[in-house]
């Protein structure tokens, strides 16, 4: 294999990869970057087995073929090399790799190409399409409330499902969750929907990032597949079965609070300092026209602020993980949002004002 390709083309698809590329190197291929050479383009390829990607990027091919390379050491080069200039690619005997750029060289040891593990084909299925924007806007607005506990599988990524033409995405920690609905499709997608890893919709997240207009998707066997203009990518699903969320939205909560989002959140990160810690809980206090929060920390000391609302109901106080409230705050656009509840130990519901495309749910905490 000998290529020439630009450094910055190289560059972009291998900061792509550098999330995928194994680390660890319990299987030493796996830390390592697939480069395929054949006509004007050179591919880059990445996979941990869960997930996997292939890049394509503008190349002149003067040899065809493939070549193993470590990617950490491969992206740290040409990190180094000066912006718009032209690197030689050759692979040698013994899987040994030439890198040249300007007055540059470089010898780095690769493995055998035919070690790395063959993807699941992207041709043949069929595809659905969402517009890249919207569903990044859907990874935003749920990957928070992901969990990270390693013991709850089938909490440890986002589910989706279609629900009256659009894409539903759902994400809990059995704390909180949080839907948001969009327009789109996804090829294969039945009644039950898959359960996407949170490694595996964050490297979707970064794919958009870099300039995807539209995500073509499609769910094949276990995986689900997703084609960009430049990008493939496959993900594994998560195994286990997601729980009924529906059961828990509640209806409508007979108290309704309308307040100004930014109010609210700088309000909160204010007072959460005080509280402190990974759970900082804080007591908000309902009064007509006024939400009181507050929090109190025998180590550090106490906090109080004050926020003008629309609500008429009788007083009531709660307690509440103020984190589990400024997140779903910090990834909404809207001035207005609108929050219901029915006591101070029911299910606490926060979405837009107007509409249920996004939905919140939070558990309260107990007040000592």
């Amino acid at each position: 294999m000998k290529i020439e390709i630009k450094s910055d083309e190289l560059l972009k698809g291998l900061g792509l990869v550098q999330g995928i590329v194994e680390r660890r190197n319990t299987i030493p291929i796996l830390s390592h970057v697939l480069i395929q050479a054949e006509k004007s383009v050179c591919m880059l390829s990445a996979t941990d087995i869960e997930v996997g990607i292939n890049i394509s990027c503008p190349a002149q091919v003067e040899e065809k073929g493939k070549a193993a390379i470590p990617g950490r050491k491969l992206y740290e080069i040409v990190k180094e090399l000066p912006s718009g200039m032209s690197v030689q690619i050759k692979e040698e005997k013994n899987f040994w790799i030439d890198l040249q750029c300007m007055k540059s060289k470089f010898r780095v040891s690769g493995l055998d190409p035919a070690d790395f593990p063959t993807f699941p084909s992207f041709e043949g299925e069929e595809y659905g399409r969402i517009d890249g924007e919207s569903f990044h806007d859907m990874i935003e607005k749920t990957i928070y409330a992901v969990s990270q506990d390693e013991m709850r599988k089938n909490l440890n990524g986002v589910y989706i499902e279609p629900v009256d033409n659009n894409i539903r995405m759902v994400g809990t920690d059995g704390h909180r969750l949080v839907y948001v609905d969009k327009k789109g499709t996804i090829g294969g997608l039945g009644k039950k929907g898959p359960l996407i890893s949170r490694k595996g919709i964050l490297e979707i997240k970064k794919i958009i990032e870099e300039g995807e207009k539209e995500a073509m998707l499609a769910l094949m066997e276990k995986s689900l597949l997703m084609k960009g203009e430049t990008v493939s990518f496959f993900t594994r699903l998560v195994e286990g079965e997601f729980p009924e969320y529906s059961a828990i939205i509640p209806k409508e909560g007979k108290k309704k609070i309308t307040v100004k989002r930014n109010e609210l959140l700088t309000s909160l990160r204010r007072v959460a300092v005080i509280a402190g810690g990974k759970s900082p809980a804080v007591k908000v206090s309902l009064t007509k026209g006024v939400i009181l929060i507050s929090s109190i920390n025998p180590e550090v000391g106490e906090a109080q602020d004050e926020v003008p609302a629309e609500y008429e109901g009788e007083e009531i106080a709660l307690g509440i993980n103020a984190r589990y409230l400024i997140e779903p705050l910090s990834v909404l656009e809207e001035d207005d949002i609108l929050i219901e509840l029915s006591d101070e130990s029911s299910p606490i519901l926060l979405r837009k004002k107007e509409g249920r495309d996004y939905i919140s749910v939070i558990m309260p905490m107990r007040l000592d």
